[in-house]
């Protein structure tokens, strides 16, 4: 049976890419242990240099469309907001 999460097994423990819910890199850790004898990026520098570089540009994609993330971020805050009723959220604005 091959199973297709990112779960990392047992055999991931000690490995830098093992997020304890995913895996930061594979898609299928078992099936990495499967295939070879070591899974490839387990204890490896340079997989786990190729993660970090993975999540600096996402870090940048972020940076770079900034307007994107406030409007998140002001939807995220609108929907904490409470109406005169306490029923029906709505948004703050501002007017400064």
């Amino acid at each position: 049976m091959d199973r297709k999460n990112r779960h990392p097994i047992r055999k991931c423990g000690k490995c830098k890419l093992n997020l304890r819910t995913e895996c930061g890199l594979f898609d299928n850790p078992r099936e990495q242990w499967n295939t070879h004898r070591k899974c490839p990026g387990y204890m490896s520098e340079a997989h786990y240099e190729r993660y970090l570089a993975r999540q600096r540009m996402e870090a940048e994609r972020r940076v770079q469309k900034p307007r994107t993330f406030v409007r998140q971020e002001e939807a995220r805050m609108a929907r904490t907001a409470q109406h005169n009723d306490g029923v029906v959220n709505i948004g703050i604005k501002d007017t400064g």
